[in-house]
């Protein structure tokens, strides 16, 4: 059975939607979207988070160190039993997006 593909929104389409309905040129739209991410960007890496207020809220959250131990795992494809090494996952940051009840609310 083949899979439904569904239909992706992309930057370019959010530019077309954008230039249609405020009467913009296609690239001062483009220009409009692509500024806005920039602006979102910018403000993450400086440690702020960012409240669209409208759809969902952003964060970089600081994530510590890790110390993962051997441990015996299994190969789901052979059912082979190995022993997987201990690593240090170095510390990193992770982006929190979290939905606002208000867009939670209209899109069900």
């Amino acid at each position: 059975m083949p899979r439904s593909r569904v239909p992706i929104l992309g930057m370019k389409d959010i530019a077309n939607v954008l230039a249609e309905n405020l009467g913009l040129s296609k690239k001062d739209a483009m220009l409009h979207v692509t500024e806005t991410i920039e602006i979102i960007v910018k403000s993450l890496i400086d440690g702020k988070k960012v409240n669209t207020g409208i759809f969902c809220n952003f964060e970089l959250k600081q994530v510590a160190e890790k110390v993962e131990k051997e441990r015996e795992r299994l190969n789901p494809r052979t059912g082979e039993r190995f022993t997987s090494p201990a690593r240090v996952i170095p510390a990193h940051r992770r982006l929190s997006v979290r939905t606002t009840k208000s867009f939670k609310n209209r899109i069900n």
